[in-house]
Order: C-alpha cells, then structure tokens, then sequence
C-alpha cells in the first residue's frame, strides 16, 4: 500500500509540527530528570536506612502521572499480538475464550480476531499508535464537554509527536497503514465485547473504526481532507462516552522494549487492581499463551526464556514486586505468580470512602495492644497515646508504618513508630488498611450481587430478542424469504469488507438481517423489560 501522496501533503504543513516536536522533546528530558530524582529516593526507601522525616514525606513524592484513558474491551481481549514483524501466522484469525464466573455458574465467552490478508493482525506496533490516538480522543472529548463525537480529526505529525518519534516519510506511512489495518480487521464477539450504555455483553460482529479517510482523501461532503479523519465504531463510543476506560501510564509503557511486556501492561491494570487486597495474582500459563497468541512451550526453562525478559522489566519499570513460575495445584501445567509493585500502588487513586477514625474509646486497648506487640514499651506507649488528639487515625498509621518497616532497615523500629505517630505521619488514599479492607469488602459483596442480577437480567434480555427474531423469521417471513433477504446484502457487505473471508462474510450478512429484522420489531427496550419482567421472575 502506498501512500506517497499524502506523505507528501503533511510534510508541506510539519514545519509548525517539527518546532512542536522540539519543544516536547526538551519537556520530556525535563521529566526524565523529575523522574530519576523520584527513582532514587524510591531507591533509597527500598534499599537504605529509613530515617522519620524522609518516611513522612513518602507520598509527596510519587510523581503525578500522566494517564491515557482507553476503552477496555479493545486493550483487554487480545486484539493486539506481540510481535516484532509481519509472519504469516499473523494473516489467520485467532480466537480468545475467556472464563466467566457469575452466580458460581462459569461462563465461556470467545473472541475472534479476523485480519485483513494482506495487512494481518494488529501488533503491539498498532498499539502503541493506538494508545497514542486514544490520548487525541481525551482531549477531544474534554474540549467537546466530555463527549467525543464522529468524526476524530487529527494530524499524523500530531500522532507522531505524542509517540515520540521522527517526522520521517516511513513513519507517516506506517500510521496511514495502522487506520487501514483497525478500520479492515473484524471482531467477532461471542459475549466478550461489553457495552456499557446497555450493560450487556454483545454477541455480534464489529470493527474498530468505521471508516478512515487519510489526509487528502475525500470526505462524505465532497471536500478535501486536511487531516486524517476516523468514524470510531458505535460500540466505542458508547463505552468512551459511558467511561468504561482503563487508565494506562503512557510515559512508562512508552519505555519498554518487549513486545510481550507492552502487551500485558493494559491487562495488568484489570489483574492488579482486582486482586489489590491479597497483593499477589496468578495467572495460567496456556490462559497466557492463547491471550497473546503465544507458542505454548513445554519445559519450565523454555518459558522462562520465552517470558522472562518481559516480567523482568516489568518489574524494573515498578509494575511488578517479584514473579515466579510455578506448577499449577494438579501438577498438570504452569502459573505465572506475581506481587503487586509499588508502580501499582502510586498510581492508584482513592477508591474507598473517607478512612474510619479511632476514638480514645473501646479502640484504645486494641491501639495499645498493637503498639506493645510492636516492642514499644507499655508506659511510652500510653503516654504517647495520651497525647495525640481523639481524632488521629493510629490504628491506620501503625498499619502505615508496618509496610515501610518492611522496604526498609529501621534501625530501631520501636522508636521509629513513637516518632512517626508524634509527627501524625499521614496515611496515603491508596494504602489499604484494614478498616478500609473491611469496608471494600462489603461494597465488593454489594457491587457483586448487584453485578449478578444485572448479567442475568441482560441475559434475560438478549434471550427475549433473539427469541422475537427467531418467531419472525419463522412464523412471518419464512426460512427461504430471510435467506434470500441474507443474498441481497451480500454485495453490500462483500463491497464494506472485501478482503473477509466467504463463511465470514455470510454470518456478517446474516447478522445484517437479523440487526434490520430486530430494529423494526415493536420491542420493549431494556429498561421496559426490566420493569415488565420484574426481579423477582429472574430467579
């Protein structure tokens, strides 16, 4: 594919975009040196003696990043495969199945990701541009008053710049092939793609982005385009709008080198934070494999060598504390286990509601308690108690000060808790103390029925309008009627998507009808039918 032309129309207005590019680039060896400043003193928290005041301002150190906010479904189902370069393996579709667990029912939804032959499957080289248009997409949106519409106009130099690389002609040219490659590569969805507005998880077939026109193409109205324009899919911009996102650190994900690494950083975001509270999460081995379309390799050492060099830099980069590969309970296969890295727990935001507070009531024998096993000695202990204000959070703060005891070497550890609590040493909002544990614990129990009842009655949903389209077709239009409605579409959907297979094609037109057959039925919509069928007839 060539794309000489319009190579050339941008290269006449980059002048502007090369000054721009330049002064990035002195505010990105600016935050280079902000960065390593704040690497060293995590460096030293980590590895060197702790003394009071450099613990106390721990948390005014962790560095404010800035996040790219991207829609989950895309970043999270294994539609981009690590890979250095082209292979023929990358021109055959692939399928993803994923377990499910609701109500103690498991679930298997599957994903198919369907290559355009001559372009194959998206690569993390597709996500890292991807990632970049997603940050255009936020701002977009916060310029529009927090809705993002069709179409997304932007400048390749734009889409360079924010991926930090040279304004070179084969670079433009690679960005004009990643929107042909999103716009041509299908998704099958077989209750993977969640959309968020309707709150079910779609069983259709999708794509990316609708339709591209590059920079000097032909709009719908007739003009020229002066940039590139992408209609993202209706399905993406029902979850943008809806803020089904997941926030990735684009500064750090920029810098890693292994493919395999930069895959797993957006799927890390749903692993970390979903086992937040045990501070370690494993995951299958072939689960792994078949996600990031991986060769299953069969000896311990093997897989070492295949994964090793990308889980260790994630944990140089702070996403991960430790990793190990393990047999699984059977004895039958392999686990990745992995901790939680202090990467994780800066970025975080608060989650919770405000922290409990300690009284000097029934609370103050449990603090004293705490203190003593802590080798503090019962007479300092209850004269510091005394002097500290009611409202301190002490239980929270000797929790607080556990977790740095254990980074570091406090030479005198007892001490080092009188000190810390004389100077009310501040709890950070993403630190996780038991109170707060406690507390998550219920809203994660009331957040998981909710959950429930609502995958059973979207469901319910989809049973009822599958159910209605399959009695018109049956009993009003008959088996040979949608059948030939099914050929008539066939051109349509041969012209949108001509490089898709023939069988593929065929259910997409199927879908076609079954969608027009669906829109012109007299259906309740989701909220009636909640109403109508009512709770207490779900189960």
């Amino acid at each position: 594919m060539k794309y000489g032309n319009a190579v050339g129309l941008e290269h006449q207005v980059a002048p502007l975009g090369h000054q721009i590019v330049v002064a990035l680039y002195l505010v990105f060896l600016l935050t280079i040196g902000l960065k390593l400043k704040s690497n060293n003193v995590k460096t030293a928290l980590t590895h060197t003696k702790i003394s009071p005041r450099v613990a106390a301002s721990e948390v005014a150190t962790l560095a404010v990043r800035d996040f790219v906010r991207v829609e989950k479904n895309l970043s999270t189902m294994g539609f981009f495969t690590p890979s250095k370069s082209r292979s023929q393996g990358e021109l055959r579709e692939k399928v993803i199945r994923f377990r499910r667990d609701v109500g103690g029912k498991t679930i298997i939804a599957e994903a198919t990701i369907i290559p355009s032959v001559p372009l194959g499957l998206p690569t993390t080289a597709d996500q890292d541009k991807y990632l970049a248009f997603q940050k255009i997409v936020n701002d977009r949106r916060m310029q529009q008053g927090g809705v993002v519409a069709n179409p997304v106009r932007f400048t390749s130099s734009e889409l360079l710049a924010i991926l930090g690389v040279g304004q070179a002609g084969k670079n433009y040219s690679e960005v004009y092939e990643w929107l042909e490659r999103l716009a041509a590569t299908t998704i099958r969805s077989q209750g993977v793609v969640f959309l968020a507005r309707r709150k079910v998880y779609a069983r259709d077939i999708f794509h990316v982005f609708d339709r591209v026109v590059i920079m000097g193409g032909e709009l719908p109205d007739g003009r020229i385009a002066d940039s590139n324009y992408v209609w993202l899919s209706s399905w993406q911009l029902e979850n943008i709008n809806q803020n089904y996102l997941l926030p990735v650190d684009f500064e750090t994900y920029r810098g890693l080198r292994n493919n395999i690494a930069k895959a797993l950083v957006p799927l890390l975001q749903l692993w970390l934070y979903a086992s937040r509270a045990n501070g370690v999460f494993e995951k299958r081995y072939d689960d792994l494999c078949e996600l990031l379309s991986l060769r299953p390799q069969r000896y311990a050492s093997d897989i070492q060598k295949q994964l090793g060099p990308s889980l260790d830099e994630l944990q140089a980069k702070g996403f991960l504390a430790s990793w190990s590969l393990e047999l699984t309970n059977d004895g039958r296969a392999f686990k990745i286990t992995a901790c939680h890295g202090a990467k994780f727990f800066a970025d975080q935001r608060s989650r919770t509601g405000p922290p409990a507070r300690i009284g000097d009531g029934d609370q103050s024998p449990a603090v004293l308690e705490a203190l003593v096993k802590r080798n503090v000695v019962e007479g300092q202990a209850k004269k510091l108690l005394r002097s500290l204000p009611p409202e301190q959070q002490v239980q929270d703060q000797i929790e607080y000060i556990d977790s740095i005891i254990k980074r570091g070497r406090i030479e005198n550890p007892p001490g080092f808790y009188v000190s810390m609590l004389k100077s009310n040493i501040p709890v950070p909002d993403d630190f996780e103390t038991s109170a707060r544990r406690r507390a998550r614990e219920v809203r994660d129990r009331e957040n998981l029925e909710r959950q429930m009842i609502e995958f059973e009655r979207s469901s319910r949903y989809e049973e009822y309008v599958r159910a209605e389209v399959d009695r018109q077709v049956r009993e009003i239009l008959g088996e040979d009627q949608f059948k030939a409605l099914v050929i008539t579409k066939l051109p349509e959907c041969r012209k949108r998507y001509p490089t898709v297979p023939d069988a593929t094609l065929a259910e997409i037109a199927e879908s076609s009808v079954r969608i027009d057959i669906r829109d012109s039925l007299p259906l309740l919509s989701y909220e009636q039918f909640k109403d109508d069928v009512g709770q207490s007839r779900l189960f």
